[in-house]
Order: C-alpha cells, then structure tokens, then sequence
C-alpha cells in the first residue's frame, strides 16, 4: 500500500511518498501552487503514476489547536481531490513540520539556495513520517 504526503503551500506544494511496505517515505517533488487547477491535475497524476492507496494531507491548526485560514484551504483541497480519486484522504496536524524540515536541511549543511527548493518537499516527508508512526502505534496500542 502507498501513501502520498502533501504539505500544501501558498507558493508551493511539497509532495513525499513511501514504499509499498511503509517503511520509508522520501520526498518526490515540489509543485508551484500558484494555478490551482494544475495543482490538484498535477496530485491526480502522481497517484495515478504511482498507484497511491492514499493520501495524508498536513492539517496546519493554529498552534493554540484552532482552524484559521490555511486549515480551511487545506480542506478544500482535500473536498477537491476527494471528487477526483476513490482513495481515503486524512488531514493530519502537521505544526512545525516546515521548521523541522529547515532543521533536517540545515543539519544536513544544505546550502541556503537549495533549502528553499527543497523544504516543502522535506516537510511533506516528515508529515508523512509522523503518519507512519501514528498508525503504526495506533496498530500496537489496538
């Protein structure tokens, strides 16, 4: 079974994928958000292309645990896809992953340059990482 992560971006879209065991997820690419539209064709072909079981989409809460105006786009996006695929479609609490994949990056010495190219993808892998883990630990505390 695989699953894709999205971290939803007003600029861009980071989008991560794991193996068909779940073990691993990796990035795989970044998509420009600007053309809402493509966006959503763009996420229609990756599954497609990749014979996604399903999709685990950020959920950015407010750190006080509110839903304000990303939240409320995240969920569209999320009613939209939801019209194109016939796959399950989670929103999964996804603060500070964007700092988190700033820190992997700059543990990593990536230069400044190439961290922006790559953050949104970086976060959409640690999203997708904490999904795994919260489902397997879900499955172990059953």
């Amino acid at each position: 079974m695989i699953i894709l992560g999205i971290d939803y971006g007003e600029k861009n879209t980071g989008i991560a994928i794991t193996d068909k065991s779940q073990i691993l997820a990796y990035p795989l690419t970044t998509i420009r958000t600007e053309n809402y539209r493509e966006l959503i064709k763009e996420i229609i072909k990756i599954v497609n292309d990749n014979s996604v079981d399903e999709i685990v989409i950020g959920f950015p809460k407010n750190m006080d645990g509110t839903i304000g105006e990303k939240a409320k786009k995240t969920q569209k996006l999320r009613a939209d896809l939801q019209k194109e695929v016939a796959i399950p479609i989670e929103l999964f609490d996804e603060r500070l992953t964007t700092v988190i994949g700033y820190k992997k990056l700059h543990s990593g010495n990536v230069k400044k340059r190439k961290k922006k190219s790559v953050v949104d993808k970086t976060a959409a892998t640690v999203i997708l990482s904490d999904y795994l883990k919260y489902k397997e630990n879900k499955i172990e505390s059953k």
